[in-house]
C-alpha cells in the first residue's frame, strides 16, 4: 500500500474521471417543483445512527488504512430517513463524508484494494441500493402516470449517487481482482441490478441521473465476473 497519501484539500472534491452527467449539469428552461419521496428500507435502530467522524486515510499509517477502510464501510452501511429532513442531520453528513473518502480513496490510489474488501463492499452497496419502492401513487392518491407526473425525487440521493460513483470506481480499479470478485458479484446480483425492485425504483425516481449511473454500471461489471 502507498506509504503517502496527499490529504484532500479543504472544498476540493474527489477528482473523478469522466463523471457521469447529471441534470444539474444540463442547462435548460425553468421547471416546475418536484416531489420528493424515499424508497421504502429498513432503517438503523437509533444507536447505530450515531456516527462519530473517522480519522482521514491520510491521517493513519498505512498499515491502518485496511481496517479504517473497513470501518468507514460500516459506517456506510448504516440507512437513514431521509423522509425525516432533520433527523440525525450530523450523522447523515457523516456517512456522506465517508462515503467521498472511500471514493476518493480507491479512485486516487493504487494498491489499494485488498480480497477482505470485497464482500464488504458488495454488502454495502446491495444495503443502500436494493430496496422496495412505494406504490406509484402520487399524493392525491391517484395512479402514477409517467407520461403526465413529476419524476419523484429519491430523497436519499445525496448518498445513494455516492454509493454508485464509489462502487463504479471500485470495479473500474487497475488493482480490481475478477477472480476474487466472482464470490460476491455474481449473476444473481446482476440481476438485482437490472430488474425491479430495483431499477424501477430509479428509473421512475430519478430518471436522468439514476438511469445513467444504472446502465453504466451495468455495462461496466465485468461478464468475466458474472458469468
Amino acid at each position: 500500500m502507498p506509504g503517502d497519501l496527499q490529504p484532500p484539500k479543504i472544498g476540493q472534491k474527489p477528482h473523478l474521471i469522466d463523471r457521469l452527467q447529471t441534470p444539474k449539469d444540463i442547462t435548460g428552461g425553468p421547471r416546475p417543483p418536484r416531489r420528493q419521496h424515499s424508497s421504502r428500507f429498513d432503517i438503523s435502530d437509533q444507536r447505530q445512527r450515531e456516527l462519530e467522524k473517522l480519522p482521514g486515510f491520510h491521517e493513519v499509517p498505512p498499515n491502518r488504512r485496511q481496517d479504517l477502510f473497513m470501518q468507514k464501510i460500516d459506517q456506510c452501511n448504516i440507512i437513514f430517513d431521509f423522509n425525516d429532513a432533520t433527523g440525525d442531520m450530523k450523522s447523515k453528513e457523516i456517512k456522506r463524508l465517508a462515503l467521498h473518502e472511500l471514493l476518493d480513496y480507491v479512485a486516487n490510489n493504487r494498491s489499494v484494494i485488498t480480497e477482505p474488501m470485497y464482500p464488504k463492499v458488495v454488502e454495502m452497496f446491495s444495503k443502500n441500493l436494493f430496496r422496495p419502492i412505494p406504490p406509484p401513487v402520487n399524493p392525491q392518491g391517484d395512479a402514477f402516470d409517467p407520461e403526465e407526473d413529476e419524476p419523484v425525487l429519491e430523497v436519499a440521493w445525496p448518498h445513494i449517487q455516492v454509493v454508485y460513483e464509489f462502487f463504479l470506481r471500485f470495479i473500474e480499479s487497475q488493482d480490481f481482482s475478477t477472480n476474487i470478485a466472482k464470490a460476491y458479484i455474481d449473476h444473481q446480483f446482476v440481476l438485482q441490478v437490472r430488474f425491479p425492485p430495483h431499477a424501477m425504483a430509479y428509473s421512475r425516481y430519478r430518471t436522468n441521473s439514476s438511469s445513467s449511473y444504472l446502465n453504466y454500471l451495468i455495462l461496466k461489471i465485468p461478464e468475466s465476473v458474472t458469468f
